[in-house]
């Protein structure tokens, strides 16, 4: 209901592809298709593949949306971490 409508075109054109510790689980893959009726499938090396990108992301970080946070500014010194 949420999804817009180029995105869920995609989506189904393309399928779902599993990556992550979810995608480990034995049968997922068949039971997302079930339940969407969308192809799925799951990569060569799940976690491998999270780590990657993980370890990538950050050099995207700006083209990903505008108006990003400096994380930095509500970091808080480890001793004031309580206090939260």
């Amino acid at each position: 209901e949420t999804t817009p409508p180029e995105l869920a075109g995609d989506i189904i054109e393309s399928g779902i592809c599993l990556t992550g510790g979810c995608a480990q689980l034995d049968g997922m893959d068949l039971a997302i298709k079930r339940f969407t009726g969308v192809d799925c499938w799951i990569v060569e090396n799940p976690a491998d593949c999270v780590a990657v990108g993980t370890g990538e992301s950050p050099d995207y970080l700006g083209s990903l949306f505008s108006g990003a946070y400096d994380v930095g500014q509500f970091s808080f010194p480890v001793s004031d971490s309580a206090k939260l």
